[in-house]
């Protein structure tokens, strides 16, 4: 019995050492756990109408076989796609675990890319599921697109926005509403970055004697030079005559493209200033123009007679230049990099071709040297020796 139980000790230990599926990543003082984002009840889903592809998936554990993927089939897989005409393909096998990276090396806040692999024998990649966790401090989890990339070897982009990616945990529960000091969207699958340009703003329109006091991103805190502006309760004053009128309330921001059509133009950020009868009064509206040789000044502002009455600002900035994020990336690379203390590189869950072909013959050895001791072990049993024991 006692030599069952040791037997029984030698093959967990040995398929736990060879099967690596942690999802956990220490990276630059950060330490990322994404075990929240698995789902132990249905799955990640996404549908791209246009090409007619279903894309089903699961993080850091096998796909939940729910009914919604008919031909899927294999219950180790991560990443499955279903066409239109019925059949289906899987991206990523659980057994061989994940290799972690950033999305954007030069620029971490961005997030964390998990790649999963589907391997040959030798240890090759056939084809990969990239699992994109960007960076949303107010986002609990939200799929925002996949993509299918026929690259050598082809393999998935599944796009999800989530706080779990932000190198510092904005909140532990964060809301399920924007977050509207964030001075980041995402807009028809472009990422407009403002953050450079978030802070206070004064500016006087010649024409009309209009004095401003505006705010990107947070309420209005440098009020100097105004008699009749109060710190911290409005993103923006409008002053004529002495008397200022506010414009807008922070927890309204909505973004939007300034034309859905054009990416490039850059984009929106709307605020309505609501009266104590819960009414919306007026509104601003800031329009920050993609301009890739500034840095970040206001052009024009307009008062328009509107009910309710509207401030436009016409900001132009580079930042309002769209980064394009989750755009198919090319094809995710099977080397895992190991942690060194000498240059601090990155950890992996996971395991590249390379090191998946030499841990697969030294799993096989330890497989097989259990193996034999096991057929020993019952001939001695019959012989009544158990002398090599």
């Amino acid at each position: 019995m006692k030599t069952s139980i040791f037997l029984l000790f030698l093959i967990v230990t040995a398929y736990i050492s060879c099967n690596d599926q942690t999802c956990k990543w220490s990276q630059d003082g950060t330490n990322y756990d994404f075990n929240y984002l698995t789902k132990t009840n249905g799955n990640y889903v996404y549908s791209d109408t246009d090409e007619g592809i279903d894309f089903i998936w699961n993080i850091c554990k096998p796909w939940n076989n729910d009914g919604t993927c008919d031909c899927c089939k294999n219950a180790t897989m991560t990443a499955w796609t279903k066409y239109t005409d019925g059949t289906c393909k899987y991206w990523g096998d659980y057994n061989n675990g994940n290799t972690y990276s950033y999305i954007d090396n030069t620029n971490p806040d961005i997030g964390v890319k998990i790649s999963n692999q589907i391997l040959t024998s030798l240890g090759h990649t056939i084809r990969s599921a990239a699992f994109h966790l960007f960076c949303n401090p107010s986002e609990v989890h939200s799929v925002i697109s996949a993509y299918q990339h026929q690259s050598m070897p082809s393999h998935v982009q599944l796009n999800i926005e989530t706080y779990k990616a932000c190198q510092s945990y904005v909140t532990p529960t964060p809301t399920p509403t924007a977050d509207p000091t964030v001075c980041m969207t995402i807009q028809d699958n472009e990422l407009y970055d403002l953050r450079p340009v978030k802070g206070s703003y004064k500016y006087t329109d010649k024409s009309t004697g209009n004095k401003y006091w505006l705010s990107v991103c947070k309420n209005l805190d440098d009020v100097s030079d105004c008699s009749c502006c109060d710190p911290h309760v409005t993103t923006g004053y409008l002053v004529q005559n002495d008397k200022c009128t506010e414009l807008g309330d922070l927890a309204t921001s909505n973004w939007r493209p300034i034309d859905p059509d054009d990416a490039e133009t850059g984009v929106t950020l709307e605020y309505d200033k609501i009266n104590s009868a819960q009414k919306k009064v007026r509104s601003m509206k800031w329009d920050f123009v993609c301009d890739i040789g500034t840095k970040g000044e206001i052009t024009e502002i307009d008062e328009l007679s509107l009910l309710p009455p509207r401030t436009e600002i016409t900001f132009t900035t580079k930042y309002a230049c769209p980064e394009s994020p989750f755009a198919p990336s090319p094809s995710p690379t099977a080397t895992a990099t190991v942690t060194s203390k000498s240059n601090g590189d990155s950890t992996t869950g996971g395991l590249n071709g390379g090191y998946t072909f030499l841990v697969t013959i030294v799993c096989g050895g330890a497989f097989f040297f259990i193996g034999w001791i096991v057929h020993k072990y019952r001939i001695d049993r019959k012989q009544g020796g158990y002398s090599n024991l």
